[in-house]
């Protein structure tokens, strides 16, 4: 580093600025020539640190890590790949091409930085202007795929949720209707059971006081009087009535067993199928809750990931804008510098002539004397 002094202005007052007479100091000092110098060699330079920081994503991806010659050598190699071979001979001269990607890779660290345009010492690492260029081009495009892959993954996290929600309202609409209907159906049945539980309830009652009846006269004697008139044909139908009755009694009962034991069954289906589903329940809302919140932490870091991606990008602009303003004052300056140039050229010659006029004028004094 050094100190330059220049002065703004030839009349020594404040607030005025000459940008003719400030670039012709800089030329006249050698500073114009010095820049150009240092931007043919390697101009710019990052302590290990910060280019670390800025250029890790061209690396293993992790910034954590501390090897900056591992980075710096797969930095080298991307670069090479990038590159054409009259751009590999600008950064150097009097070096081979490499013939292939493997002849590369077998010359030692400090050559291969060379062919791409960088050098690495101890404390900081430097870089030619084309070098700085393809670097921040291959770090822009980095980033920009990482932050389609971000939008990616934001928007299919938005997606899955609404999707989610979707089904869990329609799952709870077709529970609604299932529960519906199948009250329905348990209604119709057991209703078709009842009615054939009354009507067998109904036979067997007809056969139990026909039986009653029957019992009752036969401990009365005057029923035998009564039988003499009942014929006897009538009398065997009767007989042959109450053994099909008896019959029917017998069918009937064990109906209603059958009918009893399969309700038992299906009731004690039915609670252990209610007991299951309420245990799928809530097994599937607690797997709900976790992956909610294992999403809510995914889509916040990758949020804090995209706005510190955003800042750096931003800081990128700023410093390319200034940059660019920076080039248009020299242009600016170096084209004042010209037109003094050629003002000062004129006005030579116009003393020049003026000198050969008054160099005549001597001799015309002279030989009048």
């Amino acid at each position: 580093h050094y100190i330059r002094c220049l002065k703004p202005n030839g009349d020594m007052r404040p607030g005025l600025f000459e940008s003719d007479m400030v670039v012709e100091q800089l030329e006249c000092g050698g500073v114009l020539e010095a820049v150009r110098v240092s931007r043919a060699g390697y101009p710019t330079r990052y302590t290990h640190e910060t280019f670390s920081a800025r250029y890790y994503v061209l690396g293993s991806g992790d910034r954590s890590s501390r090897d900056t010659e591992e980075l710096v050598g797969a930095i080298a190699r991307e670069v090479y790949r990038s590159s054409t071979e009259a751009e590999i001979n600008s950064n150097v001269h009097g070096t081979s091409f490499p013939a292939s990607l493997d002849d590369y890779d077998g010359r030692d660290f400090t050559a291969r930085c060379a062919l791409a345009g960088l050098q690495m010492g101890r404390t900081k690492v430097f870089l030619r202007r084309n070098t700085l260029d393809k670097l921040e081009a291959l770090r822009s495009g980095v980033l920009s795929k990482s932050a389609v892959v971000i939008q990616r993954i934001v928007r299919g996290a938005v997606t899955r949720s609404y999707v989610t929600a979707m089904k869990d309202e329609m799952t709870g609409a077709a529970v609604v209707l299932q529960r519906a209907a199948r009250n329905l159906a348990r209604r119709r049945y057991y209703l078709g059971r009842d009615r054939v539980v009354i009507s067998a309830a109904t036979a067997i009652q007809s056969v139990a006081r026909g039986w009653m009846t029957r019992t009752w006269f036969d401990r009365h004697p005057k029923t035998v009087k009564m039988r003499s008139w009942i014929p006897y044909r009538e009398f065997e139908g009767m007989e042959r009535d109450m053994e099909t009755m008896k019959l029917e009694r017998v069918v009937l009962e064990t109906a209603v067993d059958a009918t009893r034991s399969e309700l038992e069954d299906t009731r004690r289906n039915a609670e252990l199928m209610q007991t299951e589903l309420t245990s799928r329940l809530r097994e599937y809302e607690t797997n709900a809750e976790r992956l909610k919140e294992e999403l809510k932490a995914e889509t916040e870091g990758k949020m804090r990931l995209k706005s510190s991606l955003e800042a750096e990008a931003k800081v990128s602009n700023d410093s390319i804008d200034r940059l660019k303003a920076e080039v248009e004052t020299l242009k600016e300056m170096n084209r004042s510098l010209q037109e003094n140039v050629a003002e000062a050229e004129d006005k030579r010659d116009e003393a020049a002539r003026e000198l050969g006029a008054i160099a005549v004028t001597n001799s015309q004094l002279a030989e009048e004397k």
